[in-house]
C-alpha cells in the first residue's frame, strides 16, 4: 500500500481487539495515523470524519501521497 491509512482501534472492543487492529497497523509502510478509543468504536464521534475530510480535500488538491 502507498496511500495514507487512518485506522482506529477500540480498547475494550471484543469482535475487533486492539491487539489485531495494531498487529496491521504496525506493519503498514505507508503514511498512517491510529486513533484509541476507550470502548469499542462502533460510536466513535467526530474524529474520524474530520480526519477523512481534510484528506480528501489533499486528495482533490493533488496533495495526498
Amino acid at each position: 500500500m502507498k496511500a495514507k491509512i487512518f485506522m482506529s482501534a477500540g480498547l475494550m472492543d471484543y469482535i475487533c481487539p486492539p491487539s489485531g487492529v495494531y498487529a496491521a497497523y504496525n506493519n503498514l509502510k505507508c503514511p498512517k495515523e491510529i486513533i484509541n478509543y476507550q470502548l469499542p468504536h462502533g460510536g466513535a464521534g467526530p474524529e474520524p470524519k474530520e480526519k477523512i475530510e481534510v484528506y480528501l480535500k489533499e486528495v482533490k488538491a493533488g496533495k495526498a501521497p
